[in-house]
């Protein structure tokens, strides 16, 4: 709760440095608030015999959480990722206009006036 305050904060600051910084306060005390009360939580309710397993396995997911936010943001800001959605550019490029030469190249039958602005004007939805 005191995490969603803090971001409704943030989301309400519109160009307001200070309203920021308190909405990053607020929602600062509602994740350390929630980092502390978890572990304990769980060392509390859960039995003896596997309260140390579960209090461990929590840390390994905050690690691998940050390790995963790490690698992310290092692929992001990389020239990988422009390579990538450049790539998947071309591709979805290269279906659209395959698409648009199957069109063309209908049987007789189907190649009415009709037919073919019906199908062309279905493709150019399924591309937009």
């Amino acid at each position: 709760m005191i995490v969603t305050i803090g971001c409704v904060f943030q989301a309400a600051a519109d160009g307001h440095i200070a309203l920021m910084y308190v909405g990053r306060l607020i929602a600062g005390f509602g994740v350390g608030k929630a980092s502390m009360v978890t572990p304990l939580y769980i060392s509390e309710n859960a039995p003896r015999a596997i309260r140390g397993g579960l209090t461990g396995i929590y840390q390994l997911f905050i690690a691998t959480g940050t390790m995963l936010a790490f690698w992310v943001r290092s692929i992001l800001s990389t020239r990988i990722f422009e390579i990538l959605i450049a790539f998947v550019d071309q591709l979805w490029r290269k279906q659209a206009l395959d698409r648009i030469n199957h069109l063309y190249r209908t049987p007789d039958h189907a190649s009415s006036s009709g037919y073919l602005a019906l199908r062309l004007d279905v493709l150019l939805q399924r591309v937009t």
